[in-house]
């Protein structure tokens, strides 16, 4: 897992960010599974591109 600062690819927030080893997408700790150590939308199983349960959370 590398750790760098940049734009979370997935919500657009800038802070420290750990790669996804199953997609390499860039993701903060909000959007990364510490558990399972994928983002969030790996560790659930999302194709690329489908909306996450929280963007219909508005």
């Amino acid at each position: 897992m590398t750790i760098m600062q940049s734009k979370c690819d997935l919500c657009g927030s800038f802070s420290e960010l750990n790669t996804c080893p199953a997609c390499g997408r860039l993701v903060c700790s909000s959007c990364f599974d510490n558990t399972k150590n994928l983002c969030i939308v790996c560790a659930r199983g999302t194709k690329f591109g489908e909306k996450l349960e929280r963007d219909y959370l508005e």
